[in-house]
């Protein structure tokens, strides 16, 4: 009966993982998906133009870049479940600043210093970071569920705040959001998180035993190592170019649908379409990278934008254009969960926070610096053909830099003497 009940038993990385997955949905649905809500209450609080508004996502943006590394480091060498409740806490501190405070610096400040770190702190890096601890063989299919939540929380968290403050401004909508964050994370992290399965005396998807133990965890790579390892900088450009292009194209395509013609209705169809096909992409993409090879899968997510990019040049009927968003939406989705996956086959578990982590700054670059080009691009020429034929050698080079990374884990002698777990 004991063997019966073990058996129909729900393994624990599976709670673990939903208590990331809320912490994720809040971090991001809360934030980036949901700061278009605020842009014109705060322009007509301050008397600022929506440019200068928007500079507080930019500010966001750079917070979590810097902060990445240092939390990534901290979570691969002290207690995730600390770190979320410490990371919920300023998170909801920074927005209780910001809806109270009555000085544009100080609402800067809070964004970068509070918010910023808070969202890293609960959100995406842990999740991944915990998912690559808690699974091996089912690894692929926990990223993508966790890669789904930043979609979720764009699809519940936004409406929520949308309603109150719909009902009693932006301010209030910022206190409902800080004490659910405050009270909810601080209680999930508390009750359900746990850093590693080894803490329950579990193994990895809850297997009876531990499959090929030290590959589970890997060595404790060291920064220095990780800056001279070809497959940091070939995992980490390829992805950065990548997620960078897609969110190039997600501030251009309803400009530029619109300028070929396409009513506004059917503009914004092509970017429902691509957020509603990127979710199937996370789950689809994070179940196949458990029995493909993860450069191969990279691959196809460059080559669905390269036709994409080929297709916005080409101007094709409306139909054709969103057949494509939507090819081009799965094969984007897919690259979260394929980038958790590949960091974590190449590195090992141990080092994922840290590896994970020192590659945010990287892709928070490329990205800022695709987003103004395409801007500039159409500022020059009036239409956005160059950027698009800039995007389809970025994706080549994306391609080939997938193509370099090693096809199998760096020997531990590569992460230097730094291979004890610390107390």
């Amino acid at each position: 009966m004991s063997t019966g009940s073990r058996e129909t038993r729900i393994f624990a990385g599976w709670w673990v993982l939903a208590a990331a997955f809320v912490g994720e949905m809040l971090a991001i649905g809360s934030t980036i998906y949901a700061f278009g809500l605020f842009v014109k209450p705060i322009c007509e609080v301050f008397g600022i133009s929506r440019a200068s508004a928007n500079n507080g996502m930019l500010l966001f943006y750079v917070g979590m870049g810097l902060s990445a590394p240092l939390l990534g480091r901290w979570m691969d060498r002290h207690s995730i479940r600390r770190l979320m409740i410490g990371g919920a806490l300023a998170m909801a501190a920074g927005m209780l600043v910001v809806a109270s405070s009555d000085s544009i610096v100080v609402i800067a400040l809070a964004i970068a210093l509070l918010m910023a770190p808070g969202s890293v702190a609960i959100g995406p890096l842990v999740a991944n970071t915990l998912a690559t601890r808690w699974f091996v063989r089912h690894r692929g299919k926990a990223l993508g569920i966790a890669a789904v939540a930043t979609s979720i929380g764009g699809s519940v968290i936004v409406p929520l705040m949308a309603f109150v403050l719909a009902a009693h401004g932006w301010r209030a909508a910022l206190l409902v959001q800080a004490a659910l964050i405050a009270v909810l994370m601080p209680l999930l992290a508390w009750l359900v998180i746990r850093d590693r399965p080894q803490d329950r005396g579990l193994h990895p998807d809850g297997d009876a035993a531990a499959v090929a133990g030290a590959a589970l965890d890997g060595p404790l790579w060291t920064t220095r190592a990780l800056l001279a390892e070809r497959g940091f900088w070939c995992i980490g450009l390829s992805v950065a170019l990548v997620f960078a292009t897609n969110q190039a194209l997600l501030v251009s395509l309803v400009p530029y649908a619109t300028d070929a013609g396409i009513g506004l209705a059917q503009a914004t169809l092509l970017m429902s379409a691509m957020a509603f096909c990127s979710v199937l992409g996370k789950l689809l993409f994070g179940a196949l990278a458990d029995r493909v090879d993860k450069r191969w899968l990279l691959l196809v997510v460059a080559a669905c934008m390269i036709v994409l990019l080929l297709a916005l040049i080409a101007q094709p009927p409306f139909p054709l254009l969103l057949a494509l968003c939507c090819l081009a939406g799965i094969a984007t989705g897919g690259e979260l969960p394929l980038w958790a996956a590949l960091v974590a086959e190449r590195f090992g578990a141990r080092s994922f926070g840290g590896v994970l982590g020192l590659m945010n700054p990287l892709n928070m670059l490329v990205t800022l610096l695709a987003v103004r080009f395409v801007g500039q691009a159409f500022d020059a020429r009036g239409d956005y053909t160059l950027a698009f034929q800039v995007f389809i050698g970025a994706m080549l080079l994306a391609a080939l830099l997938v193509l370099l990374i090693p096809r199998r884990e760096p020997p531990p002698r590569a992460a230097g003497a730094a291979l004890g777990r610390p107390a």
